[in-house]
C-alpha cells in the first residue's frame, strides 16, 4: 500500500509542476481588427470580474495551499486504489496482444492516481492562494512585455511606456512610446486594448486585497506597483480616446447600445401591451361566460316554474277527473241551495228595491 501512496505523491507533485508551465507572452495581434490587440492578450491574461466572485475558499488563507494538496492526494491515492483492485478484471478482459506491462496493477494505479490528482488540482488551484497569484502575475508579465517591446527614447536615460509613464501628447505617444508590435494596429484597437488592461489591472488590485496586504510586503508591493500602472493606463486610455476615430467609434458603440436599449424597451412595452390585453381579453371572456351561465340559470328558473305549473295542472285535473262524481253531487247539492235561497229571497229583494 505505501508503493501506491508514494506513486500517487510522485504523479500529483509531477502534475503540479507540469501546471506552472510558464508560456510565451505574445502582445502582438495575429489579425486586423478593432479587438486584435485584446485578443492577443487575453490569450495569456484575462482577468474579469468574474474572477472576483470565483475564488470563494481564500479565507482559508495559506491553509488553502494545504488544503487543494491534501484534496489532490487524497483522491489520487483513491483512483489508484481502485485502479489497482480493477486490475485482475482488467487483464482478464484484455486481448493478449497488448503488452503486459499497460496492464500492470502499479502502472494503472499511477495512471489513476495522476488523471484524479490533476483533475482535483485544476479544480482547486484557481481558487485557492497560489492560484490568484498565478493570475494577478500573469497580467504583471504583460505589462513587463509592454516595457520590453517599447523603444527607448535615445534622449532620456529613463524608458517611457504605456504602463510605467502618463504621456501629455497623444501624437508624441503614438509615434514614439507604443510597443513595436502595436504601430501597424488602428487608434480604436490600441485604445480598446488600453481599456482591458485597465479592467485587468483594477481586477488584480482586488484580488490582492481579498488575499491580505498587510502580512506580506511581497504582496504589497505587487499592489502598489499595478496601482501604478493602472492609473498610468487610464490616463493614457484617456488620451487616445481624444482621436477623432476613436470618438467616432465611441459614439457608434453608444449609438448602437441607444439603439439596442430603444429595441429591448419597445419590444419589452409590446409584451407588456399583449399581456394586458390579454388580461383584458380573459376578463371579457370571464364576464361572457359569467352572463352566459347567470342566463342559463335564469332560462332553467323560468323551465322550472314552467313545468311545475304544468305539473300542479295536470295533478289539478287529474284529482278532478278521479273524483268527478262527488264533484258533480255536491256540485249538484251546491247549484240547488243557491236555487232555492234565490227563490226564497226574492221577494224581499223585490220589495228592498222598489224602496
Amino acid at each position: 500500500m505505501k508503493r501506491y501512496i508514494h506513486i500517487a505523491l510522485l504523479a500529483l507533485v509531477a502534475q503540479c509542476g507540469l501546471s506552472n508551465v510558464v508560456y510565451s507572452i505574445n502582445i502582438a495581434p495575429t489579425t486586423l481588427g478593432d479587438d486584435a490587440i485584446v485578443s492577443a492578450i487575453k490569450q495569456y491574461s484575462d482577468l474579469t470580474e468574474a474572477d472576483l466572485n470565483q475564488y470563494k475558499l481564500l479565507w482559508l488563507g495559506r491553509l488553502g495551499t494545504y488544503g487543494s494538496f491534501l484534496v489532490g492526494v487524497a483522491s489520487a491515492v483513491g483512483a489508484g486504489v481502485g485502479s489497482y483492485q480493477q486490475a485482475g478484471t482488467i487483464q482478464t478482459v484484455t486481448p493478449e496482444r497488448v503488452p503486459s506491462w499497460m496492464t500492470n496493477p502499479v502502472v494503472l494505479a499511477g495512471l489513476g492516481s495522476l488523471g484524479a490528482g490533476y483533475m482535483s488540482y485544476r479544480t482547486l488551484y484557481p481558487r485557492l492562494r497560489p492560484g490568484v497569484l498565478a493570475k494577478v502575475q500573469k497580467f504583471l508579465d504583460v505589462c513587463e512585455a509592454i516595457n520590453n517591446d517599447t523603444l527607448q527614447d535615445p534622449n532620456d536615460n529613463k524608458k517611457f511606456t504605456i504602463v510605467n509613464y502618463s504621456f501629455q501628447n497623444v501624437f508624441q505617444l503614438k509615434k514614439s512610446y507604443l510597443p513595436q508590435s502595436w504601430l501597424s494596429a488602428s487608434d480604436i484597437a490600441v485604445y480598446n486594448a488600453l481599456a482591458n488592461l485597465e479592467q485587468q489591472g483594477q481586477v488584480a488590485q482586488a484580488l490582492l486585497a481579498q488575499i491580505g496586504l498587510e502580512d506580506d510586503s511581497e504582496i504589497k508591493k505587487k499592489h502598489t506597483l499595478i496601482g501604478n500602472y493602472t492609473n498610468n493606463l487610464s490616463y493614457n486610455k484617456n488620451l487616445y480616446g481624444l482621436f477623432t476615430t476613436v470618438q467616432e467609434k465611441k459614439n457608434e458603440q453608444q449609438y448602437k447600445q441607444q439603439e439596442e436599449r430603444k429595441k429591448r424597451e419597445e419590444l419589452l412595452k409590446e409584451q407588456r401591451e399583449n399581456v394586458e390585453l390579454a388580461l383584458l381579453q380573459g376578463k371579457a371572456a370571464a364576464k361572457k361566460q359569467e352572463t352566459g351561465l347567470l342566463q342559463a340559470k335564469k332560462m332553467r328558473t323560468y323551465g322550472e316554474m314552467a313545468a311545475n305549473s304544468v305539473r300542479n295542472t295536470m295533478s289539478a285535473l287529474n284529482s278532478i277527473y278521479q273524483n268527478r262524481e262527488k264533484i258533480g253531487y255536491y256540485s249538484f247539492l251546491l247549484l240547488g241551495g243557491l236555487g232555492l235561497g234565490s227563490y226564497m229571497y226574492s221577494p224581499v229583494w223585490f220589495n228592498f228595491a222598489r224602496k
